[in-house]
Protein backbone atom coordinates (compact mmCIF):
# COMPACT_ATOMS: atom_id res chain seq x y z
CA UNK A 1 0.00 0.00 0.00
CA UNK A 2 1.36 3.55 -0.97
CA UNK A 3 1.05 6.66 1.16
CA UNK A 4 -2.18 8.26 2.41
CA UNK A 5 -3.63 10.68 0.01
CA UNK A 6 -2.58 13.97 2.14
CA UNK A 7 1.03 12.77 2.19
CA UNK A 8 1.61 11.70 -1.31
CA UNK A 9 0.28 15.49 -2.00
CA UNK A 10 3.03 16.73 0.28
CA UNK A 11 5.33 14.73 -1.54
CA UNK A 12 5.08 15.56 -4.99
CA UNK A 13 4.56 19.22 -3.56
CA UNK A 14 8.48 18.52 -1.88
CA UNK A 15 9.49 17.35 -5.78
CA UNK A 16 7.89 19.72 -7.83
CA UNK A 17 10.28 22.14 -5.87
CA UNK A 18 13.18 20.60 -5.57
CA UNK A 19 13.08 19.43 -9.31
CA UNK A 20 11.94 22.62 -10.52
CA UNK A 21 9.70 20.91 -13.51
CA UNK A 22 9.97 22.92 -17.09
CA UNK A 23 7.12 25.48 -17.30
CA UNK A 24 5.57 23.88 -20.45
CA UNK A 25 5.34 20.51 -22.17
CA UNK A 26 3.37 21.17 -25.02
CA UNK A 27 2.00 24.56 -24.35
CA UNK A 28 2.73 27.77 -22.38
CA UNK A 29 1.54 26.92 -18.98
CA UNK A 30 0.21 23.19 -19.01
CA UNK A 31 2.46 22.32 -16.34
CA UNK A 32 1.16 24.17 -13.66
CA UNK A 33 -2.13 23.33 -14.83
CA UNK A 34 -1.82 19.88 -14.60
CA UNK A 35 -0.25 19.70 -10.96
CA UNK A 36 -3.26 21.75 -9.85
CA UNK A 37 -5.45 19.26 -11.70
CA UNK A 38 -3.47 16.24 -9.47
CA UNK A 39 -3.24 17.92 -6.42
CA UNK A 40 -7.13 17.97 -6.51
CA UNK A 41 -7.22 14.39 -7.44
CA UNK A 42 -4.84 12.97 -5.24
CA UNK A 43 -6.59 14.58 -1.97
CA UNK A 44 -9.56 12.55 -2.37
CA UNK A 45 -8.24 9.31 -4.13
CA UNK A 46 -7.74 5.97 -2.97
CA UNK A 47 -5.00 3.93 -2.83
CA UNK A 48 -4.85 1.38 -4.94
CA UNK A 49 -4.69 -2.23 -3.69
CA UNK A 50 -1.67 -3.98 -3.70
CA UNK A 51 -3.65 -7.54 -3.68
CA UNK A 52 -5.37 -6.47 -6.67
CA UNK A 53 -4.67 -6.13 -10.46
CA UNK A 54 -2.25 -5.27 -11.78
CA UNK A 55 -0.18 -6.10 -8.47
CA UNK A 56 -1.29 -9.66 -8.53
CA UNK A 57 -0.67 -12.49 -10.99
CA UNK A 58 -3.62 -15.73 -10.89
CA UNK A 59 -1.30 -18.50 -11.12
CA UNK A 60 -3.06 -21.12 -13.39
CA UNK A 61 -5.07 -18.73 -15.50
CA UNK A 62 -5.56 -18.82 -18.88
CA UNK A 63 -4.73 -16.48 -21.72
CA UNK A 64 -8.75 -15.56 -22.52
CA UNK A 65 -9.19 -15.10 -18.73
CA UNK A 66 -6.40 -13.03 -18.04
CA UNK A 67 -6.81 -10.72 -20.98
CA UNK A 68 -10.67 -10.45 -19.83
CA UNK A 69 -9.35 -9.43 -16.16
CA UNK A 70 -7.16 -6.83 -17.65
CA UNK A 71 -9.31 -5.74 -19.99
CA UNK A 72 -11.95 -4.99 -17.62
CA UNK A 73 -9.30 -3.31 -15.34
CA UNK A 74 -8.24 -1.18 -18.33
CA UNK A 75 -11.59 -0.11 -18.63
CA UNK A 76 -12.21 0.52 -14.82
CA UNK A 77 -9.72 3.11 -14.91
CA UNK A 78 -10.50 4.57 -17.71
CA UNK A 79 -14.36 5.07 -16.52
CA UNK A 80 -13.25 6.36 -12.73
CA UNK A 81 -10.31 7.96 -13.24
CA UNK A 82 -8.82 5.87 -10.61
CA UNK A 83 -6.02 5.49 -9.48
CA UNK A 84 -4.34 8.58 -10.97
CA UNK A 85 -1.29 8.13 -12.72
CA UNK A 86 0.84 9.59 -10.10
CA UNK A 87 -1.12 7.03 -7.44
CA UNK A 88 -0.46 4.32 -9.26
CA UNK A 89 3.56 4.62 -9.78
CA UNK A 90 3.92 5.73 -5.72
CA UNK A 91 1.85 2.19 -5.12
CA UNK A 92 4.08 -0.03 -7.37
CA UNK A 93 7.23 2.09 -5.77
CA UNK A 94 6.16 1.60 -2.40
CA UNK A 95 6.16 -2.37 -3.81
CA UNK A 96 9.69 -1.77 -4.62
CA UNK A 97 10.70 -0.95 -1.81
CA UNK A 98 10.81 2.63 -2.63
CA UNK A 99 10.19 5.50 0.09
CA UNK A 100 9.45 9.04 -0.82
CA UNK A 101 13.23 10.58 -0.38
CA UNK A 102 14.34 8.15 -3.44
CA UNK A 103 15.59 9.60 -5.86
CA UNK A 104 13.84 8.01 -9.05
CA UNK A 105 10.31 8.07 -7.37
CA UNK A 106 10.43 11.58 -6.93
CA UNK A 107 11.54 12.19 -10.56
CA UNK A 108 8.72 9.94 -11.48
CA UNK A 109 6.26 11.52 -9.64
CA UNK A 110 7.42 14.88 -11.66
CA UNK A 111 7.44 12.81 -14.60
CA UNK A 112 3.80 12.53 -14.01
CA UNK A 113 2.66 15.53 -13.36
CA UNK A 114 4.15 16.05 -17.04
CA UNK A 115 2.29 12.83 -18.62
CA UNK A 116 -1.25 14.91 -16.93
CA UNK A 117 -0.40 18.14 -19.56
CA UNK A 118 -3.59 18.44 -21.83
CA UNK A 119 -4.34 18.48 -24.36
CA UNK A 120 -3.44 15.68 -25.27
CA UNK A 121 -3.49 13.48 -28.41
CA UNK A 122 -6.60 10.96 -28.12
CA UNK A 123 -4.34 7.40 -28.52
CA UNK A 124 -1.16 8.52 -26.95
CA UNK A 125 -2.36 10.29 -23.93
CA UNK A 126 -2.30 10.36 -19.77
CA UNK A 127 -5.06 6.88 -20.48
CA UNK A 128 -2.34 5.29 -22.57
CA UNK A 129 0.29 6.21 -20.16
CA UNK A 130 -1.35 4.58 -17.32
CA UNK A 131 -2.62 1.62 -19.43
CA UNK A 132 1.55 0.93 -20.39
CA UNK A 133 2.30 1.75 -16.62
CA UNK A 134 -0.47 -0.90 -15.23
CA UNK A 135 0.74 -3.85 -17.42
CA UNK A 136 4.49 -2.81 -16.49
CA UNK A 137 3.69 -4.09 -12.97
CA UNK A 138 1.65 -6.92 -14.25
CA UNK A 139 4.83 -8.45 -16.26
CA UNK A 140 7.05 -7.19 -13.60
CA UNK A 141 4.91 -9.19 -10.88
CA UNK A 142 4.97 -12.13 -13.33
CA UNK A 143 8.91 -12.01 -13.88
CA UNK A 144 10.18 -13.47 -10.76
CA UNK A 145 13.76 -13.09 -11.96
CA UNK A 146 13.46 -9.13 -12.47
CA UNK A 147 15.18 -7.78 -9.24
CA UNK A 148 13.44 -4.63 -7.59
CA UNK A 149 16.02 -1.71 -8.64
CA UNK A 150 15.14 -3.28 -12.50
CA UNK A 151 11.47 -2.89 -11.56
CA UNK A 152 11.56 0.43 -10.26
CA UNK A 153 13.41 1.00 -13.32
CA UNK A 154 10.65 0.41 -15.78
CA UNK A 155 8.22 2.12 -13.69
CA UNK A 156 9.96 5.23 -14.49
CA UNK A 157 10.57 4.21 -18.12
CA UNK A 158 7.07 3.18 -18.45
CA UNK A 159 5.94 7.14 -17.17
CA UNK A 160 8.09 8.62 -19.58
CA UNK A 161 8.20 7.31 -22.69
CA UNK A 162 5.79 9.58 -24.04
CA UNK A 163 5.32 12.50 -22.30
CA UNK A 164 5.11 14.99 -24.93
CA UNK A 165 3.49 12.93 -27.79
CA UNK A 166 2.59 14.80 -30.41
CA UNK A 167 0.39 12.20 -32.02
CA UNK A 168 2.34 11.54 -35.11
CA UNK A 169 5.23 9.33 -35.29
CA UNK A 170 8.56 8.96 -35.52
CA UNK A 171 8.55 9.38 -39.92
CA UNK A 172 8.90 13.32 -39.97
CA UNK A 173 9.03 15.68 -43.00
CA UNK A 174 13.18 16.86 -43.71
CA UNK A 175 14.63 19.87 -45.27
CA UNK A 176 12.99 19.35 -48.12
CA UNK A 177 9.64 18.26 -47.16
CA UNK A 178 10.09 14.68 -47.56
CA UNK A 179 9.25 11.94 -45.22
CA UNK A 180 11.85 10.67 -43.55
CA UNK A 181 12.39 8.14 -39.94
CA UNK A 182 14.05 9.62 -37.44
CA UNK A 183 15.15 7.09 -35.07
CA UNK A 184 13.59 7.71 -31.55
CA UNK A 185 12.19 11.10 -32.30
CA UNK A 186 9.59 11.33 -29.77
CA UNK A 187 11.50 8.59 -27.34
CA UNK A 188 14.03 11.41 -27.61
CA UNK A 189 10.96 14.12 -26.74
CA UNK A 190 10.26 12.92 -23.68
CA UNK A 191 13.51 12.08 -22.44
CA UNK A 192 14.74 15.82 -23.12
CA UNK A 193 11.70 16.37 -20.52
CA UNK A 194 12.51 13.99 -17.85
CA UNK A 195 16.43 13.29 -17.71
CA UNK A 196 17.09 16.43 -16.25
CA UNK A 197 14.77 15.46 -13.70
CA UNK A 198 16.16 12.82 -12.49
CA UNK A 199 19.79 14.20 -12.74
CA UNK A 200 18.50 16.92 -10.23
CA UNK A 201 17.01 14.40 -8.12
CA UNK A 202 20.48 12.39 -8.07
CA UNK A 203 19.77 9.32 -10.16
CA UNK A 204 23.35 7.88 -10.80
CA UNK A 205 24.72 8.47 -14.24
CA UNK A 206 24.69 4.63 -15.17
CA UNK A 207 21.12 4.45 -14.14
CA UNK A 208 20.36 8.08 -16.33
CA UNK A 209 21.77 5.69 -19.27
CA UNK A 210 20.00 2.43 -18.44
CA UNK A 211 17.00 4.70 -18.28
CA UNK A 212 17.63 6.25 -21.46
CA UNK A 213 18.01 2.95 -23.42
CA UNK A 214 15.08 1.65 -22.00
CA UNK A 215 12.74 4.45 -23.11
CA UNK A 216 14.23 4.36 -27.24
CA UNK A 217 13.78 0.52 -27.51
CA UNK A 218 10.26 1.87 -27.40
CA UNK A 219 10.13 2.73 -31.06
CA UNK A 220 8.35 0.40 -32.35
CA UNK A 221 10.57 0.26 -35.50
CA UNK A 222 12.76 -1.56 -33.27
CA UNK A 223 10.84 -3.99 -31.71
CA UNK A 224 12.34 -6.97 -34.50
CA UNK A 225 15.99 -6.18 -33.21
CA UNK A 226 14.87 -6.08 -29.40
CA UNK A 227 13.07 -8.93 -30.04
CA UNK A 228 16.96 -10.94 -31.69
CA UNK A 229 18.54 -9.06 -28.78
CA UNK A 230 16.63 -10.64 -25.92
CA UNK A 231 16.55 -14.18 -27.82
CA UNK A 232 20.27 -13.55 -28.88
CA UNK A 233 19.50 -14.34 -32.26
CA UNK A 234 20.91 -12.31 -35.58
CA UNK A 235 19.21 -8.45 -36.01
CA UNK A 236 17.34 -8.29 -38.59
CA UNK A 237 18.13 -5.41 -41.21
CA UNK A 238 16.64 -2.11 -38.74
CA UNK A 239 18.90 -2.77 -35.95
CA UNK A 240 19.27 -0.49 -32.53
CA UNK A 241 23.02 1.10 -32.83
CA UNK A 242 25.72 -0.89 -31.54
CA UNK A 243 26.78 1.29 -28.64
CA UNK A 244 22.89 0.57 -26.60
CA UNK A 245 22.82 -2.66 -27.96
CA UNK A 246 25.86 -3.49 -26.71
CA UNK A 247 25.02 -1.52 -22.98
CA UNK A 248 21.61 -3.68 -23.03
CA UNK A 249 23.98 -6.91 -23.32
CA UNK A 250 26.65 -6.37 -20.67
CA UNK A 251 23.27 -5.22 -18.20
CA UNK A 252 21.09 -8.35 -18.75
CA UNK A 253 18.32 -7.29 -16.22
CA UNK A 254 18.27 -4.16 -18.10
CA UNK A 255 17.78 -5.82 -21.38
CA UNK A 256 15.13 -7.57 -19.73
CA UNK A 257 13.35 -4.93 -18.35
CA UNK A 258 13.49 -2.60 -21.40
CA UNK A 259 12.02 -6.10 -23.13
CA UNK A 260 9.16 -5.39 -20.21
CA UNK A 261 8.69 -2.68 -20.90
CA UNK A 262 8.30 -2.55 -24.67
CA UNK A 263 5.70 -5.36 -24.30
CA UNK A 264 4.34 -3.31 -21.59
CA UNK A 265 3.70 -0.71 -24.45
CA UNK A 266 1.45 -3.31 -27.05
CA UNK A 267 -0.10 -5.41 -24.42
CA UNK A 268 -3.51 -3.66 -24.20
CA UNK A 269 -3.46 -3.36 -28.00
CA UNK A 270 -2.03 -6.83 -29.14
CA UNK A 271 -2.82 -9.45 -26.10
CA UNK A 272 -6.75 -8.83 -24.42
CA UNK A 273 -8.89 -9.44 -26.74
CA UNK A 274 -10.10 -8.02 -30.44
CA UNK A 275 -12.72 -5.90 -28.81
CA UNK A 276 -9.71 -4.34 -26.74
CA UNK A 277 -8.05 -4.17 -30.15
CA UNK A 278 -10.64 -2.26 -32.19
CA UNK A 279 -11.47 0.67 -29.09
CA UNK A 280 -7.60 1.04 -29.27
CA UNK A 281 -7.54 1.20 -32.86
CA UNK A 282 -10.34 3.49 -33.38
CA UNK A 283 -8.94 5.94 -30.70
CA UNK A 284 -5.56 5.79 -32.95
CA UNK A 285 -7.33 6.15 -36.10
CA UNK A 286 -8.78 9.61 -34.48
CA UNK A 287 -5.43 10.72 -33.44
CA UNK A 288 -4.55 10.05 -37.18
CA UNK A 289 -7.49 11.63 -38.40
CA UNK A 290 -8.13 8.54 -40.62
CA UNK A 291 -10.38 5.68 -40.93
CA UNK A 292 -9.62 2.27 -39.11
CA UNK A 293 -8.88 -0.18 -41.22
CA UNK A 294 -8.14 -3.87 -39.91
CA UNK A 295 -5.42 -4.61 -42.59
CA UNK A 296 -4.06 -1.89 -40.46
CA UNK A 297 -4.20 -3.77 -37.33
CA UNK A 298 -3.61 -6.56 -39.07
CA UNK A 299 -0.25 -5.55 -40.10
CA UNK A 300 0.54 -4.35 -36.67
CA UNK A 301 0.62 -7.62 -35.17
CA UNK A 302 2.05 -9.72 -37.86
CA UNK A 303 4.96 -7.15 -39.04
CA UNK A 304 6.12 -4.49 -36.56
CA UNK A 305 5.28 -6.99 -33.89
CA UNK A 306 6.19 -10.13 -35.30
CA UNK A 307 3.48 -11.90 -34.35
CA UNK A 308 4.25 -12.73 -30.74
CA UNK A 309 5.69 -11.18 -27.49
CA UNK A 310 8.92 -10.65 -25.98
CA UNK A 311 9.02 -11.47 -23.00
CA UNK A 312 7.91 -15.12 -21.29
CA UNK A 313 5.15 -12.94 -18.94
CA UNK A 314 3.91 -11.20 -22.20
CA UNK A 315 3.73 -14.48 -23.96
CA UNK A 316 1.46 -15.91 -21.80
CA UNK A 317 -1.25 -13.78 -23.78
CA UNK A 318 -0.56 -15.18 -27.22
CA UNK A 319 -3.03 -17.12 -27.64
CA UNK A 320 -4.80 -13.74 -27.50
CA UNK A 321 -2.80 -12.01 -30.02
CA UNK A 322 -3.71 -15.11 -32.34
CA UNK A 323 -7.60 -14.52 -32.05
CA UNK A 324 -6.76 -10.90 -32.49
CA UNK A 325 -5.39 -11.86 -35.75
CA UNK A 326 -7.81 -14.13 -37.35
CA UNK A 327 -10.98 -11.72 -36.34
CA UNK A 328 -8.45 -9.28 -37.94
CA UNK A 329 -8.52 -10.99 -40.69
CA UNK A 330 -11.93 -11.97 -41.35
Amino acid sequence: MTDAPTSLVEELCTALEALGPPAMVRHPGDVAAAARRLFRRLARAPCPSTAALPFRVAAGAGARRTGRDLDAMHRRMAHTGEPALAMLFAAGCARCGLGPADPLRRAGLVACVLAETRPAPTFHDVRHTREVLANAIWLAAADAALPQAEQALLLLAAVTHDIGHDGGTNARPDGTGAITYRPCFLEDRALGLVLPLAQRAGLAAERLQDLTVMVRQTDIVRRRALTALHDGTRAPEISIPAEEADWLRARPMVLRAACLLADADVLASAGLSARAQRRRQLRLAREWDRPAHNAEGLAFLRELLGGRFITDPARRLEPNLRRIARALAR
